[in-house]
């Protein structure tokens, strides 16, 4: 084989390789950017929100010996948290959703809306026995723990999502490392060729 024909074999492979090399980089750096922002960044958003559940309402209004005076002096710190869970679930659901995520969203935020009716109304309500009926009654508690595991499945998610991208990135790698192998074992048979021949002509 002629040297010339060598060289040029050698120069695909280079071309090969660096081509495929960019088409990985450009790859992994989107998956990596995916992860970071649309799964780990969402997971503490998420559970956040949980805790506004998990924590604040049902410590301030499912107790039973909660009464209006204590409600009240749990208001302030309830709104609060609620504007911080406003905030963070905006920041969430503006982020990449796969659809079976999208769909629970959606039923999420229905099950935020009516407890949030019922949270305000006994925020503001002056009927104490109303109130009294409302937090001790089994479905706000239901409804609360409804929102919750909602919550929970949605911060599951992220990993599972997160540990698919990361298999498939680990995936390309590796096509990339066999691609790697065979491109270099041929590029060092031609360079073999190359060295025999110069030699061979030496000798002449």
């Amino acid at each position: 084989m002629k040297n010339n024909t060598l060289m040029i074999i050698l120069t695909v492979i280079i071309i090969g390789i660096a081509s495929f090399g960019k088409y990985v980089e450009v790859n992994i750096t989107e998956s990596a950017t995916s992860i970071l922002e649309n799964r780990l960044k969402p997971a503490p958003m998420i559970s956040h929100i949980f805790d506004y559940y998990g924590t604040t309402l049902q410590d301030a209004l499912t107790s039973s010996n909660t009464n209006i005076q204590n409600i009240q002096e749990q208001r302030e710190n309830i709104l609060l948290e609620k504007v911080k869970r406003d905030t963070l679930w905006s920041q969430y659901t503006s982020t990449y959703l796969v659809d079976s995520e999208a769909e629970m969203v959606k039923k999420v935020n229905l099950e935020m809306d009516e407890l949030d009716k019922t949270v305000d109304f006994v925020l503001t309500s002056s009927d104490t026995v109303k109130i009294k009926s409302i937090i001790t009654s089994d479905k706000f508690n239901a409804d609360i723990n409804t929102a919750m595991n909602d919550l929970n499945w949605l911060i599951d998610i992220q990993t599972q999502v997160g540990q698919e991208e990361t298999v498939k990135m680990i995936i390309l790698l590796g096509n990339f490392s066999n691609f790697m192998i065979g491109a270099l074992s041929l590029a060092i048979i031609m360079l073999g060729s190359i060295i025999y021949s110069v030699l061979k002509r030496m000798n002449l």
